[in-house]
Order: structure tokens, then C-alpha cells, then sequence
């Protein structure tokens, strides 16, 4: 079955010149943690995930008995944007929250969610059922419907052919949605049953729902266009086909000798754009490589455009900087950050 699962492409980090933020890391005073835990913070907006990690594994050294350092560092290696990241090392900095600050929900969710993307299976459910199952449950919102997915998925994972693991994953998901209606990777997860089920009109209503709110995933267009063939909708089966294919061009052996070189990749983000035009972190990575490949008012534009969708974006905002930098000849400090397309095992 395709789940709606968080796929990484390449990241390479470039620092600027002088100190690094590892050695700007603040230690000692509440005032100097804080921030400490501000500037780690700050990187992580700017999708700055490499120097943000470097700043977190100082500030913790420096600070151990900090719940707040280890949280910091804890939401970088948390990020669905980051590719390097390390799902053990989110788990072993929530531990330290855990242990200083005492077994609280947020803390709870964010070890269940790196469990989760480990496959730990048998440690991460406890901890869910922890969550969801009192009455009232101890998480709302968002992260209640999350967590709910991720009980859903395990389910789905571990016992496929189980007909009560089924039914208890789509309670789950049913759960989910009837707090969070336009929850996206509840959706997702939703209507892929349902396709299984032969019931394509029912999953079309989920799916619509999350391609709004996961533009960029692409098992979910995968799944669209998958729906859509089965209701004889052809056209606008082809569109989600090419934008998945699209999408596997540019996620797909990026490590490797056939990856997209930079002028690929560029065109393709141009292409992805004008099929896709709300993936919006797509489009913050169109700015990255407009500004690599010099095309410096294209990238202005861009990033003019992005924070007319999304009002302050802190990463936008960066790389509009550093563009304009560029334009006055400094060297930009480009994150190089490849934005995943999903939120399955969402951090926050």
C-alpha cells in the first residue's frame, strides 16, 4: 500500500564565513540559555537545519540539566524539512526533557512520533494509547489527530490483513477527523482504505481535502490519480500523475550519479511550480536554486511572491536576504534544505 510517508531528498549546508553557531553557543545563565535556545530556534525557521543542529549539540553540552536546550535541539532532528536528520538523536534529547521536566504530554508525543520513524512499533503504541485513550484525552488539536494517525499507521502496518487492526485504524482515523476535519495525513491515510475497499468516490472527498493541506506529498497525488482513473476522470488524473512524477524526479536517488544536476533541478521546480503552484515549499526551493544558478531577480521575485502567500516566513525571508547579497556581490549562505512532502510523523 503507498502510505502517506515522509520522503527525503539530498542537503548540503553551506556556513557563512567567521564563527560558527557552534561556537556562538550561549552556556551558564537562565538569560544565556534562553537565548541560546532563541538563536537554535531561529535557524530552525530559516530552515537553516545543519547550523541550527550544530548550535543545539553545543547549548546542550554547555546546559544539560536544560529542558528547554534539549527541546530545541530535540524540533530540529524532529523536522519533516531536513534531510540529515536524526530521528534517534530527536528520541535521546526528548529523553533529557523527560527526565528533567517530567512525563508531559508534548514530551510523550514527540518520543512517540521519533519511535514511530524508527519502526520502534512496540515502544512508540504505549505511548499513543498514553495519549489518546483517557477521558478526556491529554492532547487536543493537532497533535491529538496526529497521534491518532500514527496508532492508525502502525495498525495498518503490522497487521495489513488483520480485519480488527483495520477496523480499530479506521476508528483511529474516523477519531482524528472528527476533531481535525481537514487533518491532511489523516485523510490521506483514510482515503488510501478506502481505495482499497473499492470505494473511490468516498476517497476522492478525503483526498481532495489532503491535497490542500499536503500539496507537495506525493503519495497523496499518487493516490489522486489513482482515484481519479477509477472514476473515469482522465484529464485531471494525468495532472496529479505528472506532478508525482515530477516529484519522484526530484526526490528520487538524489544521492546518487543520476540525480538531476542544477539545471535539471531547476527546470523542474520551474515545471512543478506551474502544476503545483500551492507547494509552496517547492517554491522556497525554486528561490535556492535561482539564486545558485544566479538568476537573482528571479529569485527576488520568487520570494516576493512566497511572502505575499505566507505573511513573515522566516525562511523565505532568509533567502530573500541572502539574494540580495548576492546582488551586491557577497557570497549567499544557502540552506540547501529539500523540503519533504508530507507530514507522517510529524514533529509539531
Amino acid at each position: 500500500m503507498i502510505r502517506c510517508a515522509v520522503l527525503f531528498c539530498a542537503l548540503a549546508a553551506s556556513a557563512r564565513g567567521g564563527a560558527t553557531p557552534a561556537a556562538q553557543a550561549a552556556a551558564g545563565t537562565p538569560a544565556d540559555v534562553a537565548q541560546g535556545v532563541a538563536r537554535v530556534n531561529a535557524l530552525y525557521e530559516q530552515n537553516r537545519f545543519v547550523e541550527a543542529a550544530q548550535l543545539g549539540e553545543q547549548l546542550v553540552r554547555s546546559n544539560r540539566e536544560s529542558a528547554e536546550a534539549w527541546h530545541a535541539l530535540a524540533r530540529v532532528h524532529l523536522s519533516v524539512e531536513w534531510t540529515m536528520r536524526r530521528d534517534a538523536r530527536a528520541e535521546s534529547a526528548m529523553r533529557n526533557v523527560l527526565r528533567i521536566d517530567g512525563r508531559k504530554p508534548d514530551t510523550l508525543r514527540w518520543i512517540a512520533t521519533a519511535q514511530f520513524r524508527q519502526a520502534k512499533y512496540d515502544e512508540c503504541l504505549p505511548l499513543l494509547d498514553e495519549l489518546v485513550d483517557p477521558d478526556p484525552p491529554r492532547l487536543s488539536g493537532d497533535p491529538f489527530a496526529q497521534m491518532l494517525m500514527l496508532r492508525a499507521s502502525v495498525r495498518l502496518r503490522r497487521d495489513a490483513l488483520d480485519a480488527e487492526a483495520r477496523a480499530a485504524a479506521r476508528r483511529d482515523l474516523d477519531r482524528a477527523l472528527a476533531a481535525v476535519p481537514v487533518h491532511g495525513p489523516s485523510r490521506a491515510l483514510r482515503a488510501e482504505m478506502l481505495l482499497d475497499d473499492g470505494k473511490p468516490a468516498e476517497a476522492l472527498a478525503d483526498l481532495e481535502v489532503a491535497v490542500r493541506a499536503l500539496p507537495g506529498d506525493k503519495g497523496v497525488h499518487y493516490q489522486m490519480q489513482a482515484c481519479l482513473v477509477r472514476l473515469k476522470r482522465r484529464e485531471e488524473a494525468d495532472r496529479h500523475r505528472e506532478i508525482w512524477r515530477v516529484l519522484n524526479r526530484l526526490t528520487d536517488s538524489v544521492a546518487s550519479a543520476n540525480a538531476p544536476d542544477a539545471a535539471t533541478r531547476r527546470a523542474l521546480l520551474l515545471k512543478l511550480k506551474e502544476l503545483n503552484p500551492d507547494d509552496l515549499a517547492r517554491r522556497l526551493e525554486l528561490c535556492e536554486s535561482e539564486i545558485s544558478a544566479g538568476e537573482i531577480d528571479a529569485a527576488l521575485a520568487e520570494c516576493d511572491a512566497l511572502l505575499e502567500r505566507k505573511h513573515g516566513w522566516p525562511a523565505a525571508q532568509h533567502l530573500r536576504d541572502e539574494a540580495l547579497r548576492a546582488k551586491a556581490g557577497a557570497r549567499p549562505n544557502l540552506p540547501n534544505a529539500v523540503p519533504a512532502q508530507g507530514k507522517d510523523g510529524g514533529g509539531e
